[in-house]
């Protein structure tokens, strides 16, 4: 899968570089040379020459392929999202569910799947059609900080 497809797999940490991207076509290489010019131009404007963010990062190619796609987005109705699971705990409602991942730093996505919900590191990228859950990712943390 490259970046674009429902299906590409994001690593936990945002702040993490691509080493490669072998399966791009043209267009793709260009774009995210784009981004990576972008990415260098406002570390500079925001931090001088002392930034360490200089460099393209999985954050920043899911930043420029998803933000403006429904592909992820806050509520998907029956759907889970296997794995990757750091908690869990009983819970009455999808919205109590999405209001702590929300809350959490480290939770980029979530289900819940009637009677408890389940807290993920990271977005994931296998989706499984399942009756009865519900699911969300807040694509707006899976931005890579380096103040923090």
């Amino acid at each position: 899968k490259t970046p674009g497809e429902d299906g590409f797999w994001f690593p936990q940490d945002p702040c993490q570089r691509p080493i490669t991207f072998h399966h791009l076509i043209s267009s793709d290489f260009q774009r995210l040379h784009d981004v990576s010019v972008k990415v260098a131009a406002e570390s500079i404007e925001t931090y001088g020459n002392k930034s360490k963010h200089f460099e393209l990062t999985y954050g920043d190619v899911f930043q420029e392929y998803y933000k403006d796609t429904d592909l992820y987005s806050h509520l998907y109705e029956g759907f889970d999202r296997p794995g990757n699971d750091y908690k869990h705990f009983e819970s009455i409602n999808k919205e109590e569910c999405a209001s702590m991942c929300e809350r959490e730093t480290r939770c980029y996505s979530w289900v819940f799947d009637g009677k408890k919900c389940w807290l993920k590191d990271t977005i994931g990228h296998d989706k499984t059609q399942a009756k009865g859950f519900y699911s969300g990712v807040f694509p707006e943390k899976y931005v890579c900080d380096w103040d923090v």
